[in-house]
Protein backbone atom coordinates (compact mmCIF):
# COMPACT_ATOMS: atom_id res chain seq x y z
CA UNK A 1 0.00 0.00 0.00
CA UNK A 2 1.34 3.37 -1.19
CA UNK A 3 1.80 6.02 1.25
CA UNK A 4 1.33 9.81 0.33
CA UNK A 5 4.71 11.58 1.37
CA UNK A 6 4.08 13.88 4.67
CA UNK A 7 5.07 16.61 3.16
CA UNK A 8 2.15 16.75 0.75
CA UNK A 9 0.05 15.75 3.14
CA UNK A 10 0.70 18.54 5.32
CA UNK A 11 0.26 20.73 2.51
CA UNK A 12 -3.71 19.40 1.67
CA UNK A 13 -4.08 20.15 5.87
CA UNK A 14 -2.67 24.01 5.43
CA UNK A 15 -5.33 24.49 2.17
CA UNK A 16 -7.88 23.00 4.15
CA UNK A 17 -7.29 25.07 7.13
CA UNK A 18 -7.07 27.84 4.95
CA UNK A 19 -10.38 27.22 3.45
CA UNK A 20 -11.51 27.29 6.67
CA UNK A 21 -10.70 29.92 7.85
CA UNK A 22 -11.96 32.06 4.49
CA UNK A 23 -15.04 30.38 5.05
CA UNK A 24 -15.10 31.54 8.79
CA UNK A 25 -14.22 34.92 8.03
CA UNK A 26 -16.80 35.28 4.95
CA UNK A 27 -19.94 34.09 7.58
CA UNK A 28 -18.43 36.67 10.07
CA UNK A 29 -18.39 39.46 7.64
CA UNK A 30 -21.92 38.15 6.21
CA UNK A 31 -23.21 38.35 10.09
CA UNK A 32 -22.01 41.84 10.84
CA UNK A 33 -23.41 43.38 8.11
CA UNK A 34 -26.70 41.71 8.75
CA UNK A 35 -26.61 42.91 12.18
CA UNK A 36 -25.63 46.79 11.18
CA UNK A 37 -28.87 46.58 8.63
CA UNK A 38 -31.28 45.18 10.89
CA UNK A 39 -29.63 48.08 13.74
CA UNK A 40 -29.97 50.66 10.59
CA UNK A 41 -33.59 49.82 10.65
CA UNK A 42 -34.75 50.10 14.40
CA UNK A 43 -32.50 52.97 15.05
CA UNK A 44 -34.00 54.24 12.18
CA UNK A 45 -37.37 53.84 13.32
CA UNK A 46 -36.84 53.60 16.97
CA UNK A 47 -33.94 56.07 17.83
CA UNK A 48 -31.17 55.00 19.60
CA UNK A 49 -33.16 55.17 23.24
CA UNK A 50 -35.92 53.02 21.49
CA UNK A 51 -33.61 50.23 19.71
CA UNK A 52 -32.13 47.69 22.17
CA UNK A 53 -29.77 44.54 21.60
CA UNK A 54 -33.13 42.24 21.47
CA UNK A 55 -35.07 43.99 18.66
CA UNK A 56 -31.70 44.18 16.63
CA UNK A 57 -31.57 40.47 17.33
CA UNK A 58 -34.90 39.83 16.31
CA UNK A 59 -34.82 41.65 13.17
CA UNK A 60 -31.73 40.38 12.06
CA UNK A 61 -33.25 36.79 12.83
CA UNK A 62 -29.95 35.93 14.90
CA UNK A 63 -29.44 35.03 19.09
CA UNK A 64 -28.59 38.29 21.09
CA UNK A 65 -25.34 36.95 21.76
CA UNK A 66 -24.44 36.23 18.47
CA UNK A 67 -24.70 40.15 18.45
CA UNK A 68 -22.73 40.47 21.46
CA UNK A 69 -20.32 38.39 19.86
CA UNK A 70 -19.55 40.76 17.26
CA UNK A 71 -20.50 44.05 19.23
CA UNK A 72 -20.25 44.12 22.43
CA UNK A 73 -22.50 46.78 23.28
CA UNK A 74 -25.19 48.96 21.28
CA UNK A 75 -23.17 52.14 21.50
CA UNK A 76 -20.79 49.99 19.38
CA UNK A 77 -23.03 48.96 17.10
CA UNK A 78 -24.34 53.25 16.54
CA UNK A 79 -20.32 54.17 16.18
CA UNK A 80 -20.04 51.49 13.41
CA UNK A 81 -22.79 52.76 11.36
CA UNK A 82 -22.32 56.75 11.99
CA UNK A 83 -18.03 55.84 11.25
CA UNK A 84 -19.07 53.71 8.11
CA UNK A 85 -21.54 55.93 6.38
CA UNK A 86 -18.59 58.94 7.54
CA UNK A 87 -15.62 56.58 6.20
CA UNK A 88 -17.92 56.18 3.11
CA UNK A 89 -18.48 59.60 2.24
CA UNK A 90 -22.17 58.89 1.16
CA UNK A 91 -23.17 62.66 1.52
CA UNK A 92 -20.54 63.61 -1.24
CA UNK A 93 -21.55 63.21 -5.17
CA UNK A 94 -19.03 59.90 -5.88
CA UNK A 95 -18.28 62.13 -9.01
CA UNK A 96 -18.27 65.40 -7.41
CA UNK A 97 -19.73 68.17 -8.67
CA UNK A 98 -17.94 68.12 -12.29
CA UNK A 99 -17.38 72.22 -14.07
CA UNK A 100 -19.99 72.88 -11.63
CA UNK A 101 -19.36 75.99 -9.51
CA UNK A 102 -21.07 78.57 -6.91
CA UNK A 103 -24.12 78.66 -6.58
CA UNK A 104 -24.73 75.39 -8.88
CA UNK A 105 -22.39 73.06 -7.00
CA UNK A 106 -24.25 74.15 -3.89
CA UNK A 107 -27.54 73.53 -5.42
CA UNK A 108 -25.94 69.98 -6.89
CA UNK A 109 -24.56 68.79 -3.60
CA UNK A 110 -27.68 69.78 -1.47
CA UNK A 111 -29.70 67.59 -3.82
CA UNK A 112 -27.60 65.03 -3.63
CA UNK A 113 -27.48 64.98 0.36
CA UNK A 114 -31.47 65.23 -0.25
CA UNK A 115 -31.80 62.05 -2.17
CA UNK A 116 -29.17 60.59 -0.14
CA UNK A 117 -31.43 60.98 3.21
CA UNK A 118 -34.43 59.46 1.69
CA UNK A 119 -32.73 56.56 -0.48
CA UNK A 120 -29.95 55.44 2.23
CA UNK A 121 -31.18 54.01 5.48
CA UNK A 122 -28.01 53.63 7.09
CA UNK A 123 -27.21 57.20 6.11
CA UNK A 124 -30.34 58.20 7.77
CA UNK A 125 -30.26 56.38 10.85
CA UNK A 126 -26.47 57.49 11.55
CA UNK A 127 -27.78 61.22 11.07
CA UNK A 128 -30.58 60.25 13.49
CA UNK A 129 -27.72 58.88 16.09
CA UNK A 130 -25.79 61.88 15.40
CA UNK A 131 -28.78 63.72 16.96
CA UNK A 132 -29.18 61.67 19.60
CA UNK A 133 -25.45 61.64 20.22
CA UNK A 134 -26.14 63.08 24.27
CA UNK A 135 -27.92 59.00 24.85
CA UNK A 136 -24.87 57.06 23.51
CA UNK A 137 -21.59 55.72 25.53
CA UNK A 138 -19.15 56.55 22.48
CA UNK A 139 -17.42 59.11 20.38
CA UNK A 140 -19.01 59.51 17.59
CA UNK A 141 -17.55 61.54 14.46
CA UNK A 142 -18.27 65.26 14.69
CA UNK A 143 -21.54 65.94 11.78
CA UNK A 144 -21.52 69.58 9.40
CA UNK A 145 -18.03 70.73 9.92
CA UNK A 146 -17.12 69.33 6.48
CA UNK A 147 -20.14 70.36 4.88
CA UNK A 148 -20.22 73.86 6.44
CA UNK A 149 -16.36 74.51 4.81
CA UNK A 150 -17.73 72.95 1.43
CA UNK A 151 -20.29 75.59 1.30
CA UNK A 152 -18.56 78.12 2.39
CA UNK A 153 -16.01 77.51 -0.57
CA UNK A 154 -18.82 77.06 -3.17
CA UNK A 155 -20.26 80.68 -1.55
CA UNK A 156 -17.08 82.30 -2.30
CA UNK A 157 -16.72 80.87 -5.77
CA UNK A 158 -20.26 82.56 -5.89
CA UNK A 159 -18.98 85.63 -4.86
CA UNK A 160 -15.68 85.88 -7.15
CA UNK A 161 -18.38 84.85 -10.27
CA UNK A 162 -20.64 87.97 -9.16
CA UNK A 163 -23.47 85.48 -8.18
CA UNK A 164 -24.06 86.91 -5.12
CA UNK A 165 -23.27 90.34 -3.23
CA UNK A 166 -19.39 90.79 -2.46
CA UNK A 167 -20.25 91.91 0.81
CA UNK A 168 -22.14 88.25 1.91
CA UNK A 169 -20.14 86.64 4.94
CA UNK A 170 -19.33 83.24 3.50
CA UNK A 171 -18.78 81.03 6.41
CA UNK A 172 -21.65 82.49 8.30
CA UNK A 173 -24.44 81.83 5.11
CA UNK A 174 -22.58 78.53 5.00
CA UNK A 175 -23.53 77.68 8.31
CA UNK A 176 -27.25 78.85 7.87
CA UNK A 177 -27.48 76.91 4.47
CA UNK A 178 -26.17 73.74 5.90
CA UNK A 179 -28.58 74.28 9.47
CA UNK A 180 -31.18 74.64 6.96
CA UNK A 181 -30.77 71.83 5.11
CA UNK A 182 -30.60 69.52 7.59
CA UNK A 183 -33.09 71.23 9.28
CA UNK A 184 -35.68 70.49 6.93
CA UNK A 185 -34.57 66.77 6.51
CA UNK A 186 -34.78 66.18 10.30
CA UNK A 187 -37.85 67.55 10.77
CA UNK A 188 -39.44 65.80 7.64
CA UNK A 189 -37.56 61.85 9.23
CA UNK A 190 -39.64 62.74 12.09
CA UNK A 191 -42.93 63.68 10.70
CA UNK A 192 -42.44 60.53 8.66
CA UNK A 193 -41.98 62.00 5.31
CA UNK A 194 -38.75 61.33 4.00
CA UNK A 195 -40.22 60.87 0.31
CA UNK A 196 -40.82 64.95 0.53
CA UNK A 197 -37.01 65.78 1.90
CA UNK A 198 -35.58 66.50 -2.27
CA UNK A 199 -38.56 69.11 -2.37
CA UNK A 200 -38.73 71.04 0.86
CA UNK A 201 -34.52 70.91 0.32
CA UNK A 202 -35.05 72.68 -2.86
CA UNK A 203 -37.67 74.73 -1.97
CA UNK A 204 -35.62 76.25 1.69
CA UNK A 205 -31.92 76.88 -1.08
CA UNK A 206 -34.04 78.13 -3.11
CA UNK A 207 -35.59 81.31 -0.71
CA UNK A 208 -32.05 81.54 0.61
CA UNK A 209 -30.41 82.11 -2.62
CA UNK A 210 -33.03 84.29 -3.25
CA UNK A 211 -32.46 86.38 0.42
CA UNK A 212 -28.76 86.47 -0.17
CA UNK A 213 -29.40 88.64 -3.72
CA UNK A 214 -28.19 86.03 -5.81
CA UNK A 215 -28.83 85.82 -9.40
CA UNK A 216 -29.94 83.43 -11.69
CA UNK A 217 -31.48 81.32 -9.20
CA UNK A 218 -34.79 80.17 -11.39
CA UNK A 219 -32.19 78.25 -13.91
CA UNK A 220 -30.97 76.42 -10.62
CA UNK A 221 -33.91 74.31 -9.86
CA UNK A 222 -35.75 73.90 -13.26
Amino acid sequence: MKTEPLHNRARAGVVLYARGMAERQERSTTTRALILDAAAHEFDMLGYGGASIGSIAARAGVAKGLIQYHFRTKAQIARTLVESTFRENVFMPPDGVGDRRGLAAIAFNSSHVAHTFVENLTARASMRLLDERSQIEAELPVPYVGWIAVAKAFLEQAREDGEVPADIDAEAEAWILVAGTFGVEHVSARLNEFERVPERAARFLRAQFIALGATGVDALFD
